[in-house]
């Protein structure tokens, strides 16, 4: 395959995996229906620079690291399986508030890097990462690929990344939308953060 091809497949794929339903895409669907389209960027944004490492690590090697050293990969799996359970409980816990929140800062500069960094840290310990990354990633790309299409192939996952949950932000913040969630906002956060804490749950438990 050229270049261009790999690339594209790349991308193709990697946009089905994004937008397939998680703990990012969640969290990034609620920030947009509820009026926070900026903070959902940000999400997005915290979200995608962990998939660039992820991809940049998976070209240096993590794999074997993660093969050799298994306790690495354990250790990241519970912290990963800890942090959605412990926002799954923060969602249900705000949703008995006025207003219901995410128990994070308010609308503000403060509240960017707060969301920044939950985006980040989610995708960063996600167990899934690591089995897409040190498989299917590098199966698409050649033995002995070129450093620049190596480059270009990192870059396509934060670029794909970005473009799929900005759009959802885009999508999930129409009037329409956060309408229908204002009136039922308090039971789908209480869904959500049941889910998030099941998959939480699902993600300590699996190997």
């Amino acid at each position: 395959m050229t270049a261009l091809t790999i690339l594209l497949t790349l991308a193709g794929i990697w946009g089905v995996i994004v937008l397939t339903p998680g703990p990012i895409l969640l969290m990034t669907v609620r920030y947009a229906v509820a009026g926070r389209r900026m903070t959902a960027f940000q999400m997005a944004l915290g979200a995608a620079l962990a998939d660039v490492v992820w991809a940049a690590g998976a070209l240096m090697g993590l794999q074997a690291l993660f093969a050799a050293m298994a306790w690495i990969y354990d250790g990241l799996r519970f912290a990963g399986a800890a942090l959605l359970i412990v926002i799954g409980a923060r969602m249900i816990v705000a949703s008995f508030r006025t207003p219901s929140m995410l128990s994070l800062p308010e609308k503000g500069k403060g509240a960017d890097r707060a969301v920044w960094r939950w985006g980040f840290a989610t995708a960063i310990a996600n167990p899934k990462a690591v089995v897409f990354f040190s498989s299917l990633f590098l199966s698409l790309l050649p033995a002995q690929s070129s450093p620049v299409l190596q480059a270009a192939a990192v870059a396509t996952i934060g670029i794909v990344s970005l473009l799929c949950d900005f759009c959802v932000a885009c999508a999930f913040s129409h009037p329409v939308v956060q309408a229908a969630y204002g009136r039922a906002r308090y039971w789908i956060d209480r869904v959500a953060g049941a889910v998030l804490i099941l998959v939480g749950l699902r993600v300590a438990i699996s190997r």
